[in-house]
């Protein structure tokens, strides 16, 4: 993790914490879970990121330099995943950082299909934002790159796009809310 002055639209200079997701050490050809290639994976995730960083920022990382040459990206630092928060920490008004999501991804034509129930995908900062993250295992636009992608998300959801992301909202509701270590303010 490393640290960067980042210029705002008002020239302005924010600090930010940035990260590195690399590809090249993650896997040998193929991931077993998606069937996708490291290559297709990483052009998936790249184009997920862009489409989201066109959007006003919010609830998922910021892609801040992509290096295709070592299958490597560097993002801005979303906080830690669920999965591993061991420390107490407020969250305000979930039900908005959740639709923000959802609405997110519907308005770049992302269908997630990388949600655990155990949190992993999901992270929060200290002050308590919460961020979707990993989108190598995304459909874009529909169009699903494997076979294995386009059963599973026929069988989970029937086929349907408005249950997905229904489902979806209610898996990362539940993520949250049951987490012993959060404390929800403003929210349901």
């Amino acid at each position: 993790m490393h640290c960067i002055l980042q210029p705002t639209i008002t020239g302005e200079y924010i600090l930010i914490t940035k990260i590195t997701r690399d590809y090249k050490n993650n896997w040998n050809n193929v991931n077993p879970w998606s069937r996708l290639s490291r290559v297709d994976a990483f052009q998936v995730e790249y184009e997920c990121l862009t489409r989201l960083n066109a959007l006003p920022a919010g609830n998922t990382p910021i892609l801040i330099k992509c290096i295709p040459e070592e299958f490597k990206f560097i993002l801005t630092d979303c906080g830690v995943s669920f999965w591993k928060l061991r420390d107490d920490i407020n969250i305000s008004n979930l039900d908005s950082q959740v639709n923000n999501i959802i609405h997110k991804l519907r308005s770049c034509g992302i269908i997630y299909l990388d949600n655990h129930s155990s949190g992993k995908n999901l992270c929060v900062s200290k002050d308590g934002i919460i961020s979707l993250i990993d989108f190598d295992g995304c459909v874009i636009d529909s169009k699903f790159k494997t076979n294995k992608m386009k059963k599973m998300f026929e069988d989970k959801h029937n086929n349907n796009i408005n249950q997905h992301y229904r489902d979806l909202k209610q898996g990362l509701l539940d993520i949250v809310s049951n987490n012993k270590y959060v404390t929800l303010i403003g929210s349901t």
